[in-house]
């Protein structure tokens, strides 16, 4: 996909964003967009995440939002209707939106940060996330993810894994295991902004894993232009 595309499917989703946040439903989003529009501009991301962390409020909460949503494009499609996961599907033109709606059961870090009007993720709720997401699946966006994050925070590796371990059980063996064991060549598929080589990826892998091992601070973190994770 090229950049005029994305042009297109960024417009598309402003125009998402500020219907649901027009909205006092409760929703934030999270996920790879909060991070590339909202803090790194370090990838093109093709998707929405809305979570709401009250599980008894989301059916009502969505079903409201979809009404909203049919209102202004009465042809979205509702892919899927689960209890605690929705998603829908909306194109215009030739731009294809997937919107995804969940009800989030496990325990948030922090509270979403207001920027403008929306209602977006903290870095450290994403960070917790994509650690636990890294442990089930060989999803290249949440590498990618997890190490600008390395490379635009200072933190405390036991604190992040303390905080996944809140949402899944399991061991820094575990999570070095699956980082270890990446196919790194599945970066190739990311539509980045911001380029590295491959090998600054295999090394900024190198360094997170030692970092887990070791119980250390995070030393790919750019100083002095990183800041503390919030």
């Amino acid at each position: 996909m090229d950049n005029a595309y994305y042009d297109q499917l960024y417009l598309l989703q402003d125009d998402v964003l500020n219907l649901v946040f027009r909205e006092p439903y409760g929703f934030y989003l999270t996920g790879g967009t909060a991070l590339s529009r909202f803090y790194f501009n370090h990838r093109y991301s093709d998707d929405l995440d809305f979570f709401h962390s009250d599980c008894a409020v989301f059916p009502d909460a969505f079903r409201l939002m979809l009404r909203s949503f049919r209102e202004r494009w009465p042809d979205i499609t509702l892919e899927v209707d689960a209890r605690d996961f929705k998603r829908l599907w909306l194109k215009v033109q030739n731009t294809i939106l997937k919107i995804d709606f969940v009800a989030d059961r496990v325990p948030r870090i922090g509270i979403p940060a207001v920027r403008g009007s929306f209602r977006v993720d903290t870095v450290r709720n994403i960070l917790s996330n994509k650690v636990c997401a890294i442990l089930g699946r060989d999803e290249e966006k949440d590498v990618a993810d997890l190490i600008w994050i390395s490379k635009k925070r200072q933190f405390f590796w036991p604190t992040v894994l303390a905080d996944a371990q809140t949402k899944e059980q399991f061991t820094k063996d575990e999570l070095s295991y699956r980082l270890s064991t990446f196919p790194i060549h599945l970066l190739n598929n990311v539509h980045f902004i911001q380029e590295m080589e491959q090998h600054n990826y295999e090394h900024a892998l190198q360094v997170i894993i030692q970092d887990i091992q070791a119980g250390t601070d995070n030393h790919l973190a750019e100083k002095p232009l990183s800041i503390p994770l919030e």
